[in-house]
């Protein structure tokens, strides 16, 4: 609705340069009168571009590593969209890396020295950015260092995961998430993520024991059917595909075509 009282249309795929710059101007006086909301400078990233993205970009991520954001990377994933701004997203992250390795401070500003944890946030976010350019091996020693500086943080450990999963390195990625889950094994989260990473490295009964850590049986089996817990069932099923256990996997997507068949009579259901 801001937009459109600046008689900008907010659905168009593609704007002209004049378009731009009055979003930005728009975005740039939400962003002085709300300076703790991250929203409109994540949105300046996504119109902005040259030197004027990587003075906000710069903003962007100085502000989120200071204040230990763990989804600092996916909040800005969208922007690697872009060949150009991946080379500014470089530069920036490349040269904090090196002003805090030596002096604990940001590269431009050399007189204010930051929490430790800043550097550790920084490392986080440079891992994520190696491996979505598929630079592996960049990715996991910068990992590697992140985990040697604060080895009680569970994130290292399923970035690292994500990263060896990328590269094809199922068992090895399964080994990394459990470290990190180990660390909170009272997260739900983590636990059923572990099983997921076990049934890519076909550990499938593995699998099935951490399930069974929040799932109760039902006639011999778990209840993640009865929980219509589809993710589990496709993995399992492809697992048993892979394996050439096809009675198997059939049963596994067979559960999946019933969760949609009761899906569609609920709906019925309730709009009779």
């Amino acid at each position: 609705m801001l937009s459109k009282a600046h008689k900008l249309d907010p659905k168009k795929d593609q704007y002209s340069e004049q378009e731009k710059e009055g979003i930005i101007i728009v975005l740039e006086e939400q962003s002085k009168a709300f300076p703790k909301a991250s929203a409109p400078l994540r949105l300046i990233l996504k119109y902005s571009e040259g030197e004027q993205f990587g003075k906000k970009f710069n903003e962007y991520i100085k502000s989120a590593s200071s204040r230990a954001l763990p989804s600092l990377f996916n909040n800005v994933k969208q922007l690697y969209l872009d060949p150009k701004k991946v080379v500014i997203i470089e530069e920036i992250i490349v040269k904090h890396l090196d002003s805090l390795r030596k002096t604990n401070c940001f590269f431009d500003n050399l007189t204010e020295e930051l929490d430790p944890t800043v550097f550790l946030w920084i490392l986080l976010y440079a891992a994520q950015h190696y491996d979505i350019k598929k630079d592996y091996k960049q990715a996991l020693l910068i990992i590697d260092e992140a985990i040697e500086h604060t080895p009680t943080l569970v994130e290292v450990y399923t970035v690292k995961a994500k990263i060896l999963k990328h590269q094809g390195e199922f068992e090895k990625a399964s080994e990394s998430y459990n470290k990190g889950r180990e660390l909170d094994q009272a997260d739900r989260y983590l636990n059923a993520r572990y099983s997921k990473y076990l049934i890519r490295a076909g550990k499938l009964e593995e699998a099935e024991k951490m399930m069974a850590l929040f799932t109760r049986e039902v006639n011999g089996e778990l209840n993640v059917h009865e929980m219509q817990c589809m993710w589990y069932e496709l993995e399992l099923g492809a697992a048993y595909e892979k394996q050439g256990q096809i009675i198997k996997a059939l049963k596994m997507y067979k559960y999946i075509e019933q969760h949609f068949s009761t899906v569609y009579d609920d709906q019925v259901n309730i709009h009779i």
